[in-house]
């Protein structure tokens, strides 16, 4: 998994890179599908990616609002269960403003 900057208003968008078509899901209320969990979300194509609850809470404590998160599968690792380590991992890439 990677985190990109993404131009203004762009938002948090998730790209499944194990997807050729179809594999780009912006992170907005009309995207989520279920919340019994974890967080799921699905584009118009059916395409979805889950366990976002903890990326999405370590990106907004951290002021991140335009982002490309680049993954490899249906799923965010979990982590240690909280968003922590997500924090962590950003803080120390750098976060560009």
């Amino acid at each position: 998994m990677s985190i990109e900057p993404a131009e203004a208003d762009t938002g948090i968008v998730f790209e499944r890179t194990d997807l050729e078509k179809n594999n780009v899901i912006k992170a907005v209320i009309d995207n989520v599908v279920d919340s019994r969990l974890c967080t799921k979300i699905k584009n118009s194509s059916g395409i979805f990616v889950s366990t976002i609850e903890h990326l999405m809470a370590a990106l907004s404590a951290l002021g991140i609002d335009n982002a490309i998160v680049k993954i490899n599968s249906s799923e965010l690792p979990a982590l240690d269960g909280s968003s922590n380590e997500y924090v962590k991992k950003i803080i120390n890439s750098g976060i560009k403003t």
